[in-house]
């Protein structure tokens, strides 16, 4: 989570970011032959 700011009211603003580190199912998903959108788990 990639905090950018804080409302007038208290409440955290802000966007959910790929952290880059590549998830164990991802293996296993690619072998099913389901494929992830870049961007999902990894930096684009």
């Amino acid at each position: 989570f990639e905090q950018t700011g804080v409302t007038e009211s208290g409440a955290v603003k802000g966007r959910f970011t790929s952290s880059g580190i590549r998830p164990k199912f991802a293996e296993k998903f690619a072998a099913l032959g389901i494929e992830l959108p870049k961007g999902v788990l990894y930096h684009a």
